[in-house]
């Protein structure tokens, strides 16, 4: 028997070696950038703490890390080209910015601290696109990782929505969801289309929590992201919820330092091998080696194998949350759904909603989504379908259930609290109440005075309508008759008589032959001597008789 022993502890620390030198071949490289100094907008007094403190910890957790703090345009286009260089044989690439963003058509903006935005054109000279950086990034098959704390309220986006008049629209607010590659994973520091806070200490809620977590030994990054999500949303009250995108394929650890064990995990008798000591490695670093075979495999026989070697182990209660997850799903999928019976009224909600504590299992967002999304469908608050996609029309049926129920889940973010929460309900508590004999008589002449006041309102509009196009006609008609009476005065001119007729109307005629010939012998500058003193010849060789009267 401890031959045998021996021979697993070796295979092991055998694993346990291979494990460890791969990791210290990893090259990890990091972006990361805060801006604070805006020239055109009211500066931010975090994001250069917080890029600085991010720097420190990335730099102990071997990161070798390019740092851009208060960047103007052409400043932020070389840091990323230090970037892009570093980039090419990395393992592990990360991207961290703290700043002014914005998103415009659904594509997401960074502000340099130079950026005006005087219209739509200035975007694409004054400010970088997300994107550009995320194609840099998904090049080549690796583990990408980026931190967005670039959702604060933004002056420059206000600036740029009213030069854009009825197209402002499409400035939306915060920024937007954006889809990842392969190995990558997109963490922001609110969800799409919110503003986070700065904060009122030297850092932001979420990079602060983000500092916390981060170098904790042997922590996942989906299980850290669930920490710092559960941190900002207590911090915050609820106004602010830690989203994320991830397509990551494998497990990835900031720090791959074992915790040092409690004496509690230490196991009471452990076989000695005194004669021919095999190696060096503590048994911690084979309970790693192992948990991390366990959650690559992710089933329940994995678990159940780490929680038979290491039942006192540093995850084995994380292995037991997993087992229980299994086993709940597993019973959903036997039993089918049983429907409660239709009421005449429903149930007054309850006053005091059973209390659930939050936990943390390391489960991926769709696979909570799709869990919340059956338990809501099971009560009657209709989420749409049972997809993993968490959107507006789960939110609302969250929304019904917290009025029904009294309780108060927050709606942005599926939560471990509200599938409990959920699934505390054994009948179904959305369900519409079925309207009596009276209800429906009253609902139905409602809907019969609504119809005719609709009706009445309608005919009223239309005979408005009728009387402005009449008067409109009418004004019309009159403006015409005015301009023609214009012309008409204006071919038959009324001027005051020049000579021998003061205060008299004069109306001028053309001359006859007798009067023309005069004036031409005479001139045309000056007035005819005629019998009748009325007649003269005018300026430029038109002649004109002048009858007063």
């Amino acid at each position: 028997m401890p031959k045998i022993f021996a021979a697993v502890l070796f295979l092991q620390l055998f694993a346990i070696s291979l494990v460890s030198t791969a990791h210290a071949a990893t090259k990890r490289v990091a972006l990361v950038i805060g801006n604070s100094a805006y020239s055109h907008a009211t500066p931010l007094k975090n994001p250069e703490n917080d890029a600085r403190e991010i720097e420190k910890k990335l730099k102990s957790l071997g990161f070798d890390v390019v740092m851009g703090i208060n960047l103007k345009h052409r400043q932020f286009a070389r840091v990323i080209g230090k970037f892009k260089k570093k980039l090419a044989l990395s393992d592990v690439a990360l991207f961290f910015y703290a700043g002014h963003g914005l998103q415009l058509k659904g594509r997401n903006y960074l502000m340099p601290v130079d950026a005006q935005l005087d219209d739509e054109t200035s975007l694409d000279f004054e400010a970088v696109q997300l994107n550009t950086i995320l194609r840099l990034m998904e090049r080549r098959q690796r583990i990408n990782i980026v931190f967005l704390d670039a959702c604060r309220n933004n002056p420059i986006a206000r600036n740029l929505a009213r030069s854009m008049g009825t197209r402002s629209a499409s400035v939306g607010r915060g920024l937007a969801p954006v889809e990842s590659g392969v190995g990558t994973l997109i963490a922001y520091a609110t969800q799409p289309g919110n503003v986070a806070l700065d904060g009122n200490s030297t850092n932001s809620p979420f990079t602060r929590s983000l500092i916390k977590h981060i170098a904790t030994p042997a922590l996942d990054i989906a299980l850290m992201m669930r920490r710092v999500r559960q941190d900002v949303i207590g911090e915050t009250g609820g106004q602010q919820i830690p989203w994320q995108h991830s397509s990551l394929t494998t497990p990835f650890v900031f720090n791959e330092q074992a915790p040092a064990p409690t004496p509690a995990q230490v196991p009471a008798q452990v076989p000695q091998i005194s004669a021919r000591p095999t190696s060096t490695f503590p048994s911690s670093d084979i309970e790693i080696a192992f948990w991390q075979s366990a959650t690559t495999q992710g089933t329940k026989e994995a678990y159940q194998a780490y929680i038979d070697k290491f039942p006192n182990g540093n995850f084995a209660s994380l292995a037991k949350i997993k087992l229980n997850q299994y086993q709940r799903i597993a019973a959903l999928n036997t039993q089918p759904a049983r429907s409660a019976p239709m009421v005449r009224k429903l149930a007054p909600p309850q006053t005091a909603p059973p209390t659930v504590p939050l936990e943390s299992p390391d489960i991926s967002d769709d696979e909570m989504a799709r869990n919340l999304q059956t338990e809501l469908t099971r009560v009657g608050c209709k989420p749409g379908g049972v997809d993993g996609k968490w959107g507006r029309q789960g939110a609302r049926a969250l929304a019904r259930f917290n009025r029904q129920t009294g309780a108060s889940l927050p709606t942005g973010t599926p939560s471990l609290n509200a599938i409990k929460m959920v699934k505390s309900h054994k009948r179904n508590v959305c369900v519409a109440a079925i309207p009596t004999k009276i209800e429906h008589s009253k609902r139905k002449a409602r809907t019969k005075a609504k119809a005719k006041a609709k009706a009445k309102a309608k005919a009223k509009l239309k005979e408005k309508a009728k009387l402005k196009a009449k008067a409109k006609a009418k004004a019309k008609a009159k403006l015409k008759a005015k301009k023609k009476s214009k012309t008409k005065k204006k071919t038959a001119s009324v001027k005051t008589s020049k000579s021998g007729s003061r205060g008299k109307k004069c109306k001028y005629e053309r001359a006859g032959p007798c009067e023309a010939r005069v004036c031409a012998i005479l001139g045309t500058g000056g007035t005819c001597a005629f019998v009748n003193p009325a007649t003269y010849c005018k300026k430029g060789g038109k002649f004109r008789r002048k009858i007063c009267r």
